[in-house]
């Protein structure tokens, strides 16, 4: 009897042994699965995430050639403006103003109407072309909260309609400041010497500074030949107003203003042959 019990107990013994082997191995083939899963949860994101890297770069590169070809496009338009105010200017002074009576009245009066046109349009034009290319919003910014950059899996949408909002809004309030400067002037015909000078010298400064900030808000990022080339304009309309024919009299001293611009037009087109020339090489 004591013998029978003894071998129930051994029995039992070495089933509770087995028992904990098996235990053991389970757990041991647990943490195996479990590290097993960790690493190919590894593997996964580090296959993902290049990918995501690399569609992300992708549509950066395509964001960044799309702002390259605004740049160009605004250039463009702004030098084909210069070409056509300047000749406009020039044969409205030869062939309608000279020799017309004093007030010009008729054609001639409408002549005037459209050099102050080209002489406001310059200035504006050259504010907008700082405003045509891309520029960072400041809710779209790192660290900021904004609704429009909470979607982290395509923000480039939300980015563009906010650079394209604020662009709008400044052409908008632009194209409305000189629609009334135009119409003022026309409503006072003919504005005194030294009224006229001020308005001229108002809207020279509000466009200059307007440019300038256009040019700082694109500073976050590549600039090619394009924002180099309006930076040397606005430099050049900003030595116009503040040390050039503004400063004393820019009906009798305007020669002065052009020293400025054909330095100015000297130094674009080295740097479009410059920039030709590294594209070519």
């Amino acid at each position: 009897m004591g013998l029978a019990v003894r071998s129930c107990g051994d029995l039992d013994q070495g089933i509770a042994d087995h028992l904990r082997k098996l235990v053991g191995v389970l757990r041991v083939a647990a943490k195996k699965l479990a590290r097993a899963g960790d690493v190919a949860v590894v593997e996964r994101a580090s296959h993902v995430k290049p990918d995501r890297l690399e569609v992300g770069g992708h549509a950066g590169s395509i964001a960044a050639s799309g702002e390259s070809r605004k740049a160009n496009r605004a250039l463009l338009v702004l030098l084909a403006f210069a070409l056509v105010d300047e000749l406009a200017v020039e044969a409205l002074h030869a062939w309608c103003f000279a020799g017309a009576p004093r007030p010009l009245a008729g054609w001639a009066r409408l002549g005037w109407h459209v050099s102050i046109a080209l002489s406001l349009g310059w200035p504006a034009a050259l504010a907008w072309a700082t405003w045509a290319t891309k520029g960072a919003c400041p809710g779209s910014l790192p660290g900021t909260d904004s609704r429009l950059s909470r979607a982290s899996s395509a923000p480039w949408p939300a980015q563009v309609r906010c650079e394209r909002s604020t662009a709008r809004s400044v052409a908008d309030i632009l194209l409305g400041a000189y629609l009334g400067a135009l119409a003022g002037l026309a409503i006072v015909y003919p504005p005194s010497r030294a009224g006229l000078r001020w308005t001229l010298l108002a809207w020279e400064l509000a466009c200059v500074a307007l440019a300038w900030w256009g040019l700082w808000r694109a500073r976050g990022r590549a600039w090619g030949a394009a924002e180099v080339c309006l930076v040397v304009l606005v430099a050049c309309e900003s030595a116009v107003v503040i040390v050039g024919p503004f400063a004393s009299d820019p009906f009798l001293r305007w020669w002065i203003g052009g020293c400025f611009y054909l330095a100015a037009w000297v130094a674009v087109c080295g740097v479009l042959a410059r920039g030709t020339m590294t594209r070519s090489s």
